[in-house]
């Protein structure tokens, strides 16, 4: 893909065409913008700052809560265990991970601002600095996340492609789809840097060609031919150049297409998939007769909710991250046009303005969740139940926060991560639980067996001291028709 040549207007007789041809070039390569794109630039790079702020409390605030927050909280990956499988699941923590990228995602978003900034200023390429790879990492981590939390805890389970969902598969599924996007990324950044180096240097030789010729033109000796050459040369040359830099942008913009569209397919079955689950759980624990029922308390309705609301506006963001690379495609092939170069400055802000909402609603969570190390055994029970087939990780969404308490074991080449409790201990927890119920509700039967003999005793007992006076009083009195008490 070849850029246009540049359109040379008519030079009247006379005059030196070289500082025409200087800012016909210039212009080319680097149209003006309008003044109000700075204006919109730094805007946006004060929302960035803000939205820096946001991650930053949701990273620091656990570990200000207390130990029971940072427990739940204050990690990035954990290894979950079930019986049947002796590999863990190693499973990110969606609210810190999407915050800690978030927070270098805004961070280098205010780079890319500034060098926007220089380029537009000043005749100087855009850095290639590709800054969607942070949003993507987080995204794709709090998707498999959700995904984790879908996984029913069946050992014989008769479900189709429950395989793909085991511990091995699911970790390498996740990381290895992860490694080829950012191998990919990085790749295209380093061709993208290295045809933008190459374009700015036969810019630079074009330019000084230029103000060499104008400085030794005269009225008298117009053209140097050789002049010429060299100056038609090095035009081709940056032509070619430029070409290179649009392909390759091109192929870099289709390449996150590519891998965006799975991306939010992806998240945005599983979220709803995961709520549909959520839901089912809490109507079936509102309406059968478990041990858990009275644990279903008003705040997990609510935690829904929020799962609904980060879910939602998480897929908005998926969303805008695949409109922006199809519109930055549309840029690399009109890079000489000043509307496309500057829609391309501010449309790759826009993800912020829903990633925003979704980082404020999970520090407001944080904020307002009450900070008890014991929760209710809502989860354990309702997962474990024999009619109740749903995810263990489901249940333990609403009442931990996606975490779960941790037991000591020993050192391991992933002692830094902490482990999960297993599903033995979770089912010996349910046992006991359901256990106690059913003492609790034979203790209360006898209390009330032993209540209504303790009542029949004294009524009984009353009665006969009423039979025992009147007949003490028809022995002093006694008369024909009155029995006598022997």
């Amino acid at each position: 893909m070849r850029c246009p040549a540049p359109v040379i207007p008519a030079i009247p007789q006379g005059q030196s065409p070289f500082p025409v041809y200087q800012k016909i070039l210039t212009d080319t390569v680097f149209p003006e913008v309008p003044h109000w794109t700075f204006s919109a630039l730094i805007f946006l790079g004060f929302w960035r700052i803000l939205m820096m702020f946001s991650c930053v409390i949701i990273i620091i605030l656990p570990i200000w809560r207390g130990e029971a927050s940072r427990q739940k909280h204050f990690w990035i990956f954990r290894r979950r265990y079930l019986d049947e499988y002796k590999v863990p699941y190693i499973v990110p923590n969606r609210p810190l991970v999407v915050a800690v990228c978030e927070f270098c995602s805004s961070g280098l978003y205010l780079l890319l601002a500034a060098f926007n900034y220089k380029a537009f200023s000043t005749p100087n390429f855009t850095q290639s600095i590709h800054l969607t790879i942070c949003s993507y990492i987080g995204i794709w981590l709090s998707g498999w996340s959700l995904c984790h939390a879908c996984l029913y805890n069946c050992k014989n389970s008769r479900q189709r492609g429950y395989w793909l969902f085991r511990p091995f598969a699911f970790n390498l599924m996740w990381s290895s789809w992860l490694v080829v996007v950012v191998l990919t990324n990085a790749a295209c950044a380093t061709l993208l840097d290295r045809a933008c180096t190459v374009a700015y240097y036969h810019y630079n030789r074009l330019m000084a060609i230029l103000q060499a010729a104008s400085e030794e033109w005269t009225s008298t000796k117009p053209y140097d031919l050789e002049t010429l050459k060299n100056i038609l040369k090095e035009e081709n040359v940056l032509l070619d150049s430029c070409g290179t830099v649009s392909s390759r942008m091109s192929t870099w913009y289709v390449a996150w297409i590519i891998f965006g569209v799975p991306l939010a397919l992806f998240y945005v079955f599983t979220a709803l998939y995961l709520l549909r689950l959520v839901g089912n759980l809490l109507k079936k624990c509102q309406t059968a007769a478990l041990s858990c029922r009275q644990n279903v308390g008003p705040d997990r309705p609510g935690k829904r909710r929020f799962l609904v609301a980060h879910s939602s506006l998480i897929a908005l963001v998926l969303l805008c991250e695949v409109a922006v690379p199809t519109f930055q495609l549309f840029v690399s092939w009109n890079v000489e046009s000043s509307f496309w170069r500057t829609g391309s400055a501010i449309v790759v802000m826009t993800p912020s303005t829903f990633i925003s909402p979704a980082l404020l609603f999970q520090s407001w969570r944080l904020l307002t969740e009450r900070n008890t190390a014991d929760e209710s055994e809502f989860n354990q029970a309702a997962s474990m139940a024999s009619d109740i087939q749903l995810p263990i990780f489901a249940s333990r969404l609403l009442n931990t926060g996606e975490s779960v308490e941790t037991d000591p074991t020993p050192a391991d080449t992933f002692s830094t991560l902490p482990n999960a409790r297993t599903e033995k201990a979770v089912k010996d927890q349910v046992n006991i639980t359901r256990s106690i119920s059913v003492v609790h509700s034979g203790m209360n039967s006898i209390q009330k067996q032993s209540d209504t003999d303790k009542n029949c005793r004294k009524t009984l007992s009353t009665a006969w001291k009423l039979k025992k006076s009147l007949t003490l009083s028809k022995i002093g009195n006694p008369s024909k028709t009155d029995p006598v008490m022997l």
